[in-house]
């Protein structure tokens, strides 16, 4: 259950790019010109990067799931 939400929603982004080629890439495309238009007014934009532990997308060094984990594994 490690990666539960993830996967079901990398399961239904897969089905939906399956079903109609594109989604993908509209979705990131629609990213890139909201936080080209929303950039200025929120502040800088941080960019995304990976987990040095398990690989997942994530703003800082480690994803929240391996932070927990690191933090469950010092006690």
């Amino acid at each position: 259950m490690r990666y539960a939400l993830r996967a079901g929603v990398r399961s239904e982004l897969g089905l939906l790019e399956y079903t109609y080629p594109g989604t993908m890439l509209a979705i990131v495309e629609g990213q890139e010109e909201l936080l080209a238009k929303l950039g200025p007014a929120v502040g800088e934009v941080r960019r995304m990067g990976v987990c040095e532990r398990c690989g997942e997308p994530t703003e800082n060094r480690l994803c929240a799931a391996c932070t927990l984990l690191a933090k469950l594994e010092r006690l």
